[in-house]
């Protein structure tokens, strides 16, 4: 399902009618996706639900892959497992998934599928030149499954911002916003939300201060004010705003973080410090 709202109420009311049945391995494995699904759509909108229904979602699939070798598709169980790893940052269990399977035989297209994930996993551990090899054999293979290339792109971004080179980031967070026309990835909100941030943060790195205003006000979109990540965009624009030379916006933004019921003392902080600074 190409947008992450419509596919919310499908995987709930799945999970529903799992719950009525005998519970057998075969269950116990559409659980698990349901519940992963479930976590991926809530993941913005209510960051608490997401990480229960993830956690849960990882015990049911790691109840197979410990418990039910013989089932069909382990595969597809190790990998939503994988996925739902990277997404809690449990960067090394996602780690031991990925190298078990990586080193069976495996199609083209779930290889592909797999070396996404593990550059990922590799670049949250701190293994950049690994990462960047990962993703690079990833790239060379896309033709068998063009639907991963903005993600590769985007990871190979993010390879290179862990790494220090801040150019060659972003011309891969350009080719990724080029890769996604006319693409499943588009409404995707969790992974537009990663790439707009990315890169209006590099454009500041950059000292592109006006083009990171544009982009951080991109990414409240994706946000809504109970949302942590609504309040650190905030505070970002703030001083974005501030680096221009315009301190009427830049105090706008770090008023509106003090005032807010729902900024952490930690945003306060930086408002505070923000506007000491003007």
């Amino acid at each position: 399902m190409d947008d992450l709202s419509k596919a919310l109420p499908l995987a709930e009311r799945a999970l529903e009618a799992l719950s009525n049945e005998p519970e057998s391995w075969e269950l116990i494995f559409y659980k698990g996706l349901s519940l992963s699904l479930i976590a991926h759509c809530m993941w913005l909108t209510d960051n608490q639900a997401a990480t229960e229904a993830a956690r849960s979602g990882l015990t049911l699939l790691e109840r197979i892959n410990s418990d039910a070798q013989d089932f069909d598709p382990i595969a597809m169980v190790q990998y939503e497992a994988a996925k739902i790893c990277n997404l809690l940052d449990e960067t090394e269990r996602c780690l031991q998934h990925c190298e078990i399977c990586l080193g069976q035989s495996l199609t083209d297209e779930d290889r592909l599928s797999w070396l996404v994930i593990y550059g990922e996993a590799l670049r949250k551990r701190g293994q950049s030149v690994e990462s960047e090899r990962v993703l690079k054999e990833a790239l060379q293979m896309v033709k068998v499954d063009e639907r991963m290339l903005p993600r590769i792109h985007f990871e190979l971004g993010s390879t290179y911002r862990s790494a220090g080179q801040p150019m060659e980031a972003r011309e891969s967070f350009v080719l990724s916003f080029e890769a996604l026309r006319s693409h499943p990835l588009r409404d995707d909100r969790l992974f537009l939300s990663d790439l707009y941030w990315n890169i209006a943060e590099l454009c500041y790195e950059l000292q592109h201060y006006e083009k990171a205003v544009t982009i951080f006000q991109e990414v409240f979109r994706y946000h809504s004010e109970e949302d942590g990540q609504y309040w650190n965009a905030m505070i970002w624009l703030g001083y974005c705003y501030k680096a221009t030379g315009n301190h009427d916006k830049a105090r706008e933004c770090f008023q509106t973080v003090l005032k807010s019921p729902y900024s952490s003392e930690a945003d306060k902080k930086w408002a505070r410090e923000g506007l000491e600074q003007i």
